[in-house]
């Protein structure tokens, strides 16, 4: 199902809009079919679209090891300091 990607339609759109006004897990799950095709349908497929063309496959190198652990990243550290017994202020 390659390049099966044909964009975001108006649709998802109107779901995302609706969704604002009525962010309630009733109107949710009355509008699911909604969001499984328009939106759910649309991501897979962009990653259906994508991977081809990032995955190891197509010769794309693996993120550095410092990248790839989380305790390296930007919120490690920010996860670190509200885990420590020091607070600000």
């Amino acid at each position: 199902m390659a390049n099966s990607f044909s964009g975001f339609t108006p649709d998802a759109f109107a779901f995302f809009q609706e969704l604002s006004q009525h962010n309630n897990k009733a109107w949710f799950d009355q509008n699911r079919g909604r969001y499984e095709e328009h939106v759910t349908g649309a991501f897979r497929g962009l990653l259906e679209t994508l991977t081809p063309c990032c995955g190891r496959d197509a010769g794309c190198p693996a993120p550095p090891a410092q990248i790839r652990t989380s305790s390296a990243t930007a919120y490690g550290s920010y996860r670190r300091c509200l885990a420590s017994n020091r607070k600000w202020g």
